[in-house]
C-alpha cells in the first residue's frame, strides 16, 4: 500500500495489486477481495487506456464476481461488465486470441449462443489455429 501512496500513477503496481487481491480470494473465497482486485484493474485500465490485458482482466474478475452474486440485478450487472470488458480487449487487439476465446464462452455462459456462434465463425475464419480454444 506504501508504494502506491508513493507511485500512484504505476500501472504495474496497480496490476499487482489486483493480482495478489485475486490471490487471497482464490485462499479465502471472501468476495471482498475480489471486489478490491477488480477496483485496482480499474484503476490500471485508467492509466494505460489502450492496454487490451487490463480489460481482458477485468472480464476474468468480474464474471467471477458474476458467479458468486446473489442478487440477481447485481449478478446481471456483473455479467454485462464481464461482457463489455472483453469486448473491449478484442477492440483494443483484434488479434488478440484470448480475448475472443473469452468473450465466446461468456456469450454462451450468459445465454447468448447465437453471438457466440457468430463470433466462433469469424475466430475460425481469421484464426484457423485458435479453434479449439474457442470450444
Amino acid at each position: 500500500l506504501r508504494t502506491l501512496q508513493k507511485s500512484p500513477q504505476n500501472v504495474q503496481y496497480w496490476k499487482t495489486r489486483g493480482k495478489n487481491e485475486y490471490l487471497y480470494y482464490q485462499s479465502t473465497l471472501e468476495t471482498g477481495y475480489l471486489d478490491e482486485a477488480i477496483k485496482s484493474i480499474e484503476t490500471a485500465k485508467k492509466l494505460a487506456p489502450t492496454d487490451p490485458k487490463y480489460p481482458y482482466t477485468q472480464a476474468l474478475f468480474l464474471s467471477l464476481r458474476a458467479d458468486e452474486e446473489k442478487n440477481k440485478s447485481l449478478k446481471a450487472e456483473f455479467e454485462r461488465d464481464a461482457l463489455d470488458n472483453s469486448t473491449q480487449a478484442m477492440m483494443l487487439k483484434p488479434d488478440y486470441i484470448d480475448a475472443r476465446v473469452l468473450t465466446i464462452k461468456l456469450l454462451e455462459k450468459y445465454g447468448q449462443p447465437e453471438r457466440a456462434a457468430e463470433l466462433r465463425a469469424i475466430l475460425q475464419k481469421e484464426f484457423p489455429y485458435a479453434t479449439e480454444e474457442a470450444e
